[in-house]
């Protein structure tokens, strides 16, 4: 049963058999049986179309305001009479749609419908060759039309009373599709369907696929409900395409309550990428309560298959979907087989899926590389799965499988786990009372770990057997500090204490590091227990030595608790000898030798043959004695007091001239013992035949 709502804000358009793609405002179906049984159910577009009349080819239009339901109920038979007894196929309601779905069916049920039937070869008092015809008769409450042709095809003008529904059925047969795109003819190799609801037929055994689009050029499916199906099919949405470029998009599409009752089912919506280039894109779906679980069947919800190794430029795309609660035998969520495909799985939400059997590894999605030439090792292949699913998150752990195979003999197979959201119980160890146990995790069973939980969430009421020793619990013991030990608490560790596995800002490492520090000391390093200002029992080994007066060393430390030896006394000294460029002269003066801060707050040391007046002499320089030093700076800066003997005379200027050394030479003066300058060329002459030339 195909179930769609018809909403128009202008109540007037037209329709096309020649068109190509279902646009959003408005979808149709023609559905056409061929003799051979099959259904070709195709999808077409209208437009505007004059004298106020709605447009149908057995199928829907949508985005209008003035409601109008149109319900096909389709049951095909081999034989109409022994398959549609009045009792079960003559309906004389309008169809029902469940609770979940947004659309909501304006009319009920028609007490009194028109029944006709609808066909060529066929007469009778209520029979008209076509839906059309029918249409066209007056009738207040309704319409009931069965379609007897085996092969049938119109496009039909709907003028009715908007109180008026009309139900229209046809003969069921086997292997049919309530869509089918077909590439006989090059006007439907693009297929666009826009919010649609496709309600399965109320049949439990009955092959059908909802879509089979084979060799499409595009098929765009957005905004629609697939729900209610059971089918013997092996998929309910087939996509399969040899043609270079082709693409598939369904987008804000909801698929749930499917069963697929196949023991070689491939699962809910199945693609097979066999041309190049051609892209898949899988965006903001939902699939929940998906199910083909029939021994031998693959996936729950999507199979992918790209296996022609001769193409390539594939991607698929299946980002921002939700799969919740599917079930299938090999995986809940994903199958793919393919030889190398570019692909995106981020930022999905898996929660609930299952598969075939207690070992749920892969439950939400299996991937299979078949025929790789690339060589990977067995990390780059998990890197490559967890890349793929980035952003994704799941409830299980492993919930993702892989097989990579390397020219058809080596297999490198594994598991992943995505974003885990829930916090499971793995261990009596790591045990809280928040965590879930897990149904499926075989290293801590569910039955020993709920029992064992008990012991933390209801210890109390808890029996001897359940919880034999009735350990101290790491965190939230309401024994503690009386039966048990009290909590350990930052900066007032004690030996008895115990650290809190659950402590806001005191982690249990920062817990059992503060107590090692405290009562166990000398065999803790200085990384993790820096050295102590006093007492420290590490001293003079991994940590430095205490400083003594007088004797400082520039590692050791001062002892703060040392009254003898203040710590301000200590680090002056330790300052003065280590650290003397930082100091100031009042605090540590100036050395005689070595001093850094010579030529700058402390004098300059004097340098031989460049004393200076304010240039102190240094008392570790070999060939330049203090003494010479001395004796440099007073010929130069106290010469008047000086012996010729200490500082020789000077040829000019000397204020001992006339005193401890000779005058010097005056123009009609000269003596013998003057002293004549150099540039005192006009002095030279004879006097007493002695002449000093200095």
């Amino acid at each position: 049963m195909l179930c769609l709502i018809i909403d128009q804000e202008q109540r007037q358009f037209h329709s096309s058999l020649d068109l190509q793609t279902l646009q959003a405002e408005q979808c149709r179906v023609e559905t056409i049986q061929s003799p051979a049984g099959q259904v070709d159910s195709r999808v077409q577009n209208g437009g505007l179309y004059q004298n106020d009349r709605h447009a149908f080819e057995i199928g829907c239009l949508l985005a209008m305001k003035i409601s109008l339901l149109l319900c096909f109920i389709i049951v095909f038979s081999e034989n109409y009479s022994q398959q549609l007894p009045a009792s079960s196929t003559i309906h004389t309601s309008a169809c029902t749609i469940p609770l979940e779905s947004n659309h909501k069916p304006p009319y009920k049920s028609s007490n009194t419908p028109c029944i006709y039937t609808v066909g060529v070869n066929t007469s009778s008092s209520n029979h008209q060759k076509t839906i059309q015809a029918v249409l066209n008769q007056e009738c207040t409450d309704g319409y009931d039309i069965t379609i007897r042709d085996y092969n049938h095809s119109e496009s039909i003008l709907v003028d009715q009373s908007l109180t008026a529904p009309a139900i229209i059925k046809g003969g069921f047969k086997s292997n049919a599709q309530l869509i089918h795109s077909t590439d006989t003819k090059t006007n439907y190799q693009s297929l666009t369907i826009t919010s649609c609801l496709f309600n399965g037929v109320d049949i439990e055994s009955y092959e059908y696929k909802m879509i089979d689009a084979p060799n499409i050029d595009m098929l765009i499916v957005t905004d629609c409900i697939f729900q209610n199906v059971v089918t013997l099919e092996q998929r309910l949405i087939s996509c399969i395409s040899n043609k270079n470029k082709a693409g598939f998009i369904f987008e804000n599409t909801t698929f749930t309550n499917i069963t697929i009752k196949n023991q070689h089912g491939f699962g809910t919506l199945v693609v097979f990428l066999n041309g190049t280039e051609q892209k898949l894109t899988i965006n903001k779906c939902i699939f929940s309560n998906c199910s083909n679980a029939d021994l031998v069947s693959d996936g729950g919800t999507i199979y992918l298959a790209s296996p022609n190794q001769s193409v390539d430029g594939n991607e698929i795309i299946i980002t921002n979907n939700k799969f919740i609660n599917n079930t299938g035998y090999q995986t809940g969520g994903i199958y793919s087989f393919w030889n190398e495909v570019k692909c995106n799985f981020s930022n999905n939400e898996f929660i609930g899926n299952s598969k075939f059997g207690s070992d749920q590894e892969g439950c939400d999605a299996r991937l299979t590389w078949q025929n790789q030439t690339k060589s990977l090792t067995e990390d780059e292949v998990k890197q490559k799965v967890i890349y793929l699913f980035e952003g994704s998150t799941s409830k299980y752990w492993s919930s993702v499988s892989y097989l990579y195979t390397i020219r058809l003999k080596d297999i490198i197979s594994g598991h992943v786990d995505l974003d885990i959201s829930v916090d499971y119980c793995k261990s009596k160890e790591d045990l809280t009372s928040e965590c879930i146990c897990y149904e499926y995790y075989t290293l801590y069973p569910v039955k020993q770990c709920v029992k064992e939980q008990l012991c933390i969430t209801d210890l109390g009421n808890q029996t001897a057997s359940n919880c034999p020793y009735c350990p101290c619990l790491s965190t939230g013991d309401p024994r503690a500090n009386k039966a048990c030990p009290a909590y350990c608490d930052k900066g007032n560790i004690t030996t008895q204490c115990v650290c809190d596995t659950n402590k806001e800002g005191f982690t249990v490492a920062q817990c059992m590091l503060e107590k090692e520090c405290k009562f166990d000391l000398a065999n803790q390093s200085t990384s993790d227990c820096p050295c102590l200002s006093t007492a420290d029992p590490r001293a003079n080994r991994t940590c430095p030595g205490y400083c003594i007066r007088g004797y400082t060393q520039y590692n050791c430390t001062c002892d703060s608790q040392l009254p003898s030896y203040p710590i301000d006394q200590c680090l002056k000294e330790k300052n003065c000898s280590f650290d003397l460029d930082n100091q100031t002269v009042a605090n540590c003066p100036c050395l005689a030798t070595g001093d850094p801060r010579a030529g700058d707050t402390c004098p300059s040391y004097c340098i031989k043959g460049y004393v200076t007046s304010d240039c102190v002499c240094d008392f570790y320089i070999p060939d330049y004695t203090v003494a010479q030093c001395q004796k440099e700076k007073a010929c130069k800066y106290n010469l008047i007091n000086q012996t010729s003997m200490d500082c020789p005379c000077l040829n000019t200027s000397d204020p001992r001239a006339g005193k401890a050394c000779p005058e010097y030479c005056v123009k009609g003066k000269v003596t013998s013992e003057c002293i004549v300058l150099v540039n005192q060329q006009e002095i030279l002459e004879q006097e007493h035949n002695v002449i000093h030339i200095v």
